[in-house]
């Protein structure tokens, strides 16, 4: 498995045993991407980057489990490897 895929809390300062969220704003989508929150931005205009929900209004929320998923796939070996979606 990826060296992407961290054990990590989301939330290292909530009470123990508390819900890990299964959604992060812009901000912690791209503290844990380690990319601005511009770039986020830029992918989401362009229809690159993670996946990402528009819940009612203008609040987009980040799913773990896509961001996770965004990382493996863009994973490389190498400089000239093509991307594992082929894109």
């Amino acid at each position: 498995m990826s060296a992407f895929v961290q054990t990590e809390k989301i939330c290292p300062n909530g009470p123990a045993g508390s819900v890990q969220p299964q959604f992060l704003h812009e901000k912690q989508a791209s503290a844990y991407l380690n990319v601005s929150v511009g770039l986020l931005r830029k992918w989401r205009a362009n229809g690159d980057g993670p996946p990402w929900v528009k819940f009612e209004g203008s609040v987009i929320r980040y799913p773990v489990k896509g961001l996770v998923e965004f990382g493996l796939k863009s994973t490389r070996e190498f400089t000239g490897q093509s991307p594992i979606d082929g894109k």
